[in-house]
């Protein structure tokens, strides 16, 4: 099975125990997953087949037990045990997909240059919900290398106004047409 499939069966699992209390169990799995992968080095701790699991469950008792609600504890606990820790990532994004379905909500990435102004983003929200016809959770990013505009993501959906991107399709056409003249000749 592969690592996608394994997220969303743990992730469909998770979110009909989480029942009402669905949106602060994304919160606390995404503070997690955050908070793992901030430091590699417990990563690869985790995710490290060759570690035992009784030594993850140990640590994720002394670390997150009292730290995080009793459902995300235990179901940390059973990825652990069920040696599908290195999971986490794909049920994080999985449960995220899911709870957005469920709530007739999207979730797009907001891709900047530079940091936008509030006003900016509620403006774009505002279009993409209108486009949508669902509500629009906006996570931006900046992302230096695109020079200027914007890059909006959302699972099958791309909307690229980046000048990397304008400049990429300039450089493709100038080097793919030919250049007319007296003389005809190939690249």
């Amino acid at each position: 099975m592969s690592d996608e499939k394994i997220g969303n069966v743990y992730a469909e699992a998770l979110l009909d125990l989480a029942a009402g209390n669905a949106a602060e169990v994304e919160q606390e799995l995404q503070e997690v997953n955050t908070a793992l992968h901030k430091e590699p080095l417990v990563w690869k701790f985790f995710a490290a087949p060759v570690i035992d699991e009784d030594q993850k469950l140990q640590l994720i008792q002394k670390s997150l037990k009292g730290n995080v609600s009793q459902l995300v504890y235990n179901f940390l606990g059973t990825l652990c045990a069920k040696e599908r820790f290195h999971n986490l990532p794909d049920v994080v994004e999985a449960y995220s997909r899911l709870l957005d379905e469920q709530l007739g909500r999207k979730t797009v990435i907001l891709e900047s240059a530079t940091e936008l102004d509030q006003s900016v983003v509620d403006q774009i929200r505002n279009t993409l919900k209108d486009y949508f016809k669902m509500e629009i959770v906006v996570e931006s990013k900046v992302k230096p290398s695109l020079l200027g505009g914007i890059v909006v993501r959302s699972n099958d959906v791309q909307i690229d106004t980046s000048l990397f991107s304008r400049l990429k399709r300039l450089e493709k056409n100038l080097l793919t047409q030919k250049i007319l003249g007296e003389e005809y000749y190939e690249n």
